[in-house]
């Protein structure tokens, strides 16, 4: 089976790649490899061992930023036998 390269030609990705590009820039991160894609985004995981993920809209980065910040409140930092992802940081410019 061949890898998945959503990006390449794909209009739904079009304008988080370039915010995903200046977001590594900024942070002088690398990427190390895509980690996943969806209706919302794009995931990479970086060679500082940290994940970047951005998103198409505003609603959903809202939604998620939200949910993670809830989560952080209540100290849920895992469900079940699965690690829940701690938000570092966001830039709500970029989306990410």
């Amino acid at each position: 089976m061949p890898e998945i390269e959503p990006f390449i030609g794909d209009f739904m990705f079009q304008e988080v790649i370039p915010r995903m590009e200046e977001y590594f820039l900024r942070k002088k991160l690398s990427v190390k490899e895509q980690l996943g894609y969806g209706k919302d985004g794009l995931v990479y995981s970086t060679t500082a061992m940290t994940v970047v993920k951005g998103l198409n809209c505003q609603g959903s980065f809202e939604d998620e930023k939200r949910a993670y910040k809830i989560l952080d409140e209540a100290n849920i930092y895992k469900i079940g036998q699965f690690n829940v992802p701690r938000m570092l940081e966001s830039e709500d410019n970029l989306l990410i």
